[in-house]
């Protein structure tokens, strides 16, 4: 699993609550991972196909620092399959899970295209 973005729970983001509003989190997961996926599999444009359920572990709280980890599972001709795993920086305290995220990529029109790099090579791989 590959930490690779961090973000600050600051007072916009807590829910009536003071946690994390879910709705905020999983619009960081998804900004991140569809960067992760264009980035891994060498594609201009990806969207998000599906997402499994999210597992809420523990909340975030006003000051914590969530790192958003991702993991590739798996990949087909135009699409990549991610792990999400979100944690507090400092005490590693798991906050959520989410087991499948499946990116498609897509051409300038909206409809599924070829990855470039293929099923299992990361753009850092290409030659």
């Amino acid at each position: 699993m590959k930490f690779l973005s961090r973000r600050l729970v600051m007072p916009a983001d807590l829910n009536s609550r003071g946690t994390l509003f879910g709705g905020r989190l999983l619009a960081w997961i998804d900004e991140e991972a569809s960067v992760y996926a264009a980035v891994e599999s060498g594609a201009e444009l990806v969207a998000t196909k599906y997402i499994s359920e999210m597992d809420f572990q523990a909340p975030a709280m006003l000051g914590d620092v969530v790192e958003i980890g991702m993991e590739i599972t798996n990949t087909t001709r135009v699409s990549i399959t991610l792990r999400c795993s979100v944690r507090e920086l400092r005490s590693k305290r798991d906050i959520v899970r989410i087991d499948r995220m499946v990116f498609v990529a897509i051409d300038d029109n909206g409809r599924p295209t070829r990855l470039p790099c293929g099923p299992g090579l990361s753009q850092s791989d290409s030659p």
